[in-house]
């Protein structure tokens, strides 16, 4: 399976206007975005997704210090 054919994900923590669904960003790129509230549901997802998607995380400051991070698996 071409890995690079998959959209992209989002995770947005605490927005639930996004949740599953799909974000544009400035590129024209669709991101497939899933809302979570906790590190731990972001842990969860990103294990559901496995190590070869591409995941970025939009977290609270109150969840990770620095706010908006991004993970690559």
């Amino acid at each position: 399976m071409d890995n690079r054919s998959k959209k992209p994900t989002l995770l947005m923590a605490d927005d639930e206007v996004f949740m599953h669904d799909f974000a544009r960003d400035a590129l024209g790129k669709e991101w497939r975005v899933v809302s979570c509230k906790t590190v731990g549901e972001v842990v969860d997802v990103v294990n559901k997704l496995g190590s070869r998607e591409r995941v970025s995380v939009a977290l609270l400051d109150y969840l990770l210090p620095g706010g908006e991070s991004e993970l690559w698996g």
